[in-house]
């Protein structure tokens, strides 16, 4: 605030004010001051990702696709819009369309577990089990204390009656996390509802 009060056109002080807001989820305005950074310089590369960024947390996917695509269009191997514009499309449940966002952060850094995980979630949701497993062992190879993944995986098994294995995986992740509702809930189910073990 106080560089504004000198140069209310300082970019940098506004992409700064807006990422602030940002995290103290106040994302509308946060807006506010990208569009100002925007209005000045329309390139400006950390507005135009954080402005997307907010739109996403806002729901506001296709806006926010539209700031992804911007970014991209300056830095094709920008790996974080790139995950992001997948889950975007995830989220407008065009899971195929976020795989091809997941591979090409993938084919940058075959470890990143965020795509990596990301793609196991779509592919999920595909119904695309074996190959989600993969990725969520791939993720688990690189991060043994991701209950998610590990949950997840579970949950895929299950899917596929796998049911000592999705047990097994369940208790990985209630190692990893005691107090994992959802992996305790849906142990429990599995030992009732598909083993008969009460």
């Amino acid at each position: 605030d106080k560089v504004l009060a000198i140069d209310s056109t300082n970019t940098g002080a506004l992409n700064r004010k807006g990422s602030a807001l940002s995290n103290l989820n106040r994302d509308e305005e946060a807006i506010t001051y990208y569009d100002k950074v925007l209005a000045i310089n329309p390139g400006y590369y950390d507005s135009l990702y954080n402005k997307g960024l907010a739109l996403d947390y806002l729901g506001k996917y296709e806006e926010a696709i539209t700031y992804y695509d911007k970014v991209l269009v300056i830095n094709t191997n920008d790996t974080d819009a790139l995950t992001n514009k997948g889950l975007v499309l995830y989220n407008l449940n065009r899971d195929e369309e976020a795989i091809t966002y997941y591979d090409k952060v993938l084919a940058i850094n075959s470890s990143d577990d965020y795509a990596l995980y990301d793609k196991a979630l779509a592919l999920e949701e595909l119904g695309k089990y074996e190959e989600a497993i993969t990725y969520y062992d791939k993720v688990l190879a690189l991060n043994p204390r991701d209950a998610e993944a590990a949950y997840n995986k579970a949950n895929v098994l299950n899917y596929l009656g796998k049911y000592e294995e999705a047990i097994t995986n369940y208790d990985k992740a209630l190692v990893i996390n005691s107090t994992y509702i959802p992996a305790l809930n849906n142990k429990g189910l599995t030992l009732s509802d598909y083993l008969g073990k009460y």
